[in-house]
């Protein structure tokens, strides 16, 4: 994660990862439900760092338009836990 903008002096140069794992089942085919987590961290000059939590679900679409490009829609929702010092927050999205 990269600050820009008005933001650009609170936050430091940061990083995130996530992992998702999907089901496909041919019953539902081109359809599939998946799982997420994610988590992201972002320092800044003031000696804390902002953390940041995620899991959540969702359902997408595939389509195979070649066998070596496909195409994905998905849509989803879940939970999400801020932290920054001291202080939490944690919201549904």
């Amino acid at each position: 994660m990269i600050p820009l903008g008005a933001s650009a002096d609170l936050y430091d140069v940061g990083g995130s990862g996530s992992l998702e794992a999907r089901l496909p089942l041919p019953s539902l085919a081109p359809f599939f439900p998946y799982v997420e987590v994610g988590y992201g961290l972002i320092p800044t000059p003031a000696d804390k760092s902002l953390s940041l939590l995620s899991s959540g679900a969702g359902a997408g679409f595939q389509h195979h338009a070649s066998p070596r490009v496909s195409l994905t829609a998905s849509a989803g929702g879940g939970y999400y836990s801020a932290t920054w010092g001291d202080e939490s927050a944690a919201r549904f999205y």
